[in-house]
């Protein structure tokens, strides 16, 4: 029974080896293949080790940084917006589902108007 035990876990230990290689490797391969020209990437394709070593896609995206920083700001303040707004919807409609009837139900119409804005 304990042989059988270790067989198990180093089988068990050896796929999870594998899944994070195989989910690992993808991303050293972006990082290899940003240091390629792009000739290169297209006469011999992806590998990892460059054939021809530069910096040009670092120094294309460092003339362009204020896109990609106002790209990243548009994305956190819709990430934000809508975020409070499902919470406030979700806050205005709970009264609705509870068991015993909310006293002034006067106030659930405004998530209607929050979709409206």
């Amino acid at each position: 029974m304990i042989y059988q035990n270790k067989l198990f876990r180093f089988i068990m230990n050896i796929i999870v080896v594998l899944l994070i290689v195989a989910c690992v490797l993808p991303f050293i391969l972006l990082i290899a293949s940003s240091f390629s020209s792009e000739t290169d990437l297209a006469k011999y394709g992806y590998s990892f080790v460059p054939r021809g070593f530069t910096l040009a896609a670092y120094t294309y995206i460092w003339g362009i940084k204020s896109s990609i920083l106002r790209a990243y700001l548009m994305s956190f303040v819709i990430t934000i917006r809508h975020g409070r707004k499902y919470c406030n919807d979700h806050a205005f409609c709970l009264p609705a589902f509870q068991k015993r009837p909310a006293r002034k139900r006067r106030y659930l119409f405004l998530p209607f108007f929050h979709y409206a804005l």
